[in-house]
């Protein structure tokens, strides 16, 4: 322990597969802190931008897609909205957060499940989708960026159309 965060405990090497999932761990809550947080005037607003409730959509939907068993077809929920996977829709329909919530407890479960089955040597492994390879690592790490990429974007819109902002949350700062 440093400075009252959790580095790992002493003598114990973490594996590389738990060190890219706590960083996942994190974006995730991040996103998840978008939500929370979020007014509710804010979530279906679409002044200038997509509207927060699609944002969140996409980034999940396709974090689902991607950290999931591929030998499976995809989940859309009851909800689902195709446009919106594509961030197309800047009106019309709405997902409300009651069922985006619901719907990150199941991505959440998901993705635990699909993480409980990666190992170090498993992250090399190649599996083609999407048109091309990726290695279970790249996948990962892709949605790392992918997750935070919509995280920021939310927080920038939230800041500066309504002054709440999504703290930083870093492995061991929850």
């Amino acid at each position: 322990v440093r400075r009252g965060r959790l580095v790992h405990a002493v003598g114990v090497t973490p594996t590389l597969t738990a060190i890219l999932k706590r960083q996942l761990d994190c974006s995730l809550e991040m996103l998840a802190k978008a939500i929370e947080l979020c007014p509710d005037d804010a979530w279906a607003d679409d002044a200038g931008h997509a509207p927060v409730w699609e944002q969140v959509y996409h980034a999940l939907f396709w974090f689902n897609a991607w950290l999931r068993d591929w030998s499976k077809p995809i989940e859309r929920p009851e909800f689902h909205i195709e446009e919106a996977l594509e961030i197309k829709r800047r009106s019309g329909s709405l997902v409300e957060r009651g069922q985006m919530a619901g719907y990150l407890a199941k991505v959440r479960a998901d993705y635990e499940s699909f993480m409980a089955g990666v190992t170090d040597v498993g992250l090399l492994a190649s599996e083609k989708a999407f048109g091309r390879s990726w290695t279970v690592a790249d996948r990962i790490l892709g949605q790392v960026r992918h997750i935070q990429h919509h995280a920021g974007y939310l927080n920038a819109i939230l800041s500066t159309t309504r002054g709440v902002r999504v703290r930083w949350i870093g492995y061991g700062e929850r």
